[in-house]
């Protein structure tokens, strides 16, 4: 909980409207890691320590891929981590996005953190925060958003988040959850709301349709 709090820390010494540069962001990452909870930590443990930023600790409040110096935030934010200064793979690419896989066959666990920053267009509606100290801003941002959506505005935007890299990451793993989750509720729906009948067919369908997306995904290569 210590060890969380001081890295919290980081999003509260960045003002809602503030543009954080790189030489500030060293200051407060080089801040963060030597106060005694994060330190204690890092020294006592051989654990490995990943992340990725969101537009805080990026140091624009709902900053995208406008953010200029986006290279020196990155590196920043890799030494912050421990990344070692050889590993090309995350240091030679834009963004802070990685996957990871721990233990092995068949027991395995794939950790994926994703970059929502680095590739992100800018919002359609800025963020009400910008606008400085309204009364019930959430309450407002809501509204705003859902007006926008009733009257379709915005629609030829491409509101990017991820890049294409990224978006394979995200396809391979979770095509496969996805078709878990859909056979699931499969089972709920034959067990409680369907009749015999349509519950076997039902079942039946969807099984075949998992067993696709389950090969689909299997030949599809990680080259993360």
């Amino acid at each position: 909980m210590r060890v969380a709090t001081s890295l919290l820390s980081l999003r509260s010494t960045i003002t809602l409207n503030t543009l954080v540069f790189p030489k500030y962001l060293l200051c407060i990452y080089v801040y963060l890691a030597l106060l005694a909870p994060y330190a204690d930590f890092l020294r006592n443990t051989s654990a490995r320590v990943l992340g990725t930023w969101d537009d805080h600790d990026y140091g624009v409040n709902d900053g995208g891929k406008e953010v200029e110096q986006k290279r020196e935030r990155q590196q920043l934010f890799l030494d912050f981590l421990g990344v070692p200064p050889n590993l090309s793979a995350l240091r030679d690419r834009e963004g802070v996005y990685s996957s990871h896989v721990f233990g092995s066959p068949p027991s395995q666990t794939k950790v994926i953190m994703l970059d929502t920053r680095s590739f992100r267009d800018s919002h359609f509606i800025p963020s009400a925060a910008r606008l400085g100290s309204i009364p019930f801003t959430a309450i407002f941002a809501a509204l705003s958003r859902w007006a926008t959506a009733a009257l379709g505005l915005g629609k030829e935007m491409e509101a990017a988040v991820l890049n294409e890299e990224q978006v394979d990451i995200y396809d391979d793993f979770f095509v496969v959850v996805i078709a878990v989750v859909f056979l699931g509720f499969v089972f709920v729906f034959i067990f409680v709301f369907c009749c015999v009948f349509e519950c076997l067919f039902c079942f039946v369908f969807n099984f075949v349709l998992f067993l696709i997306l389950f090969c689909l995904a299997n030949k599809k290569k990680n080259k993360i």
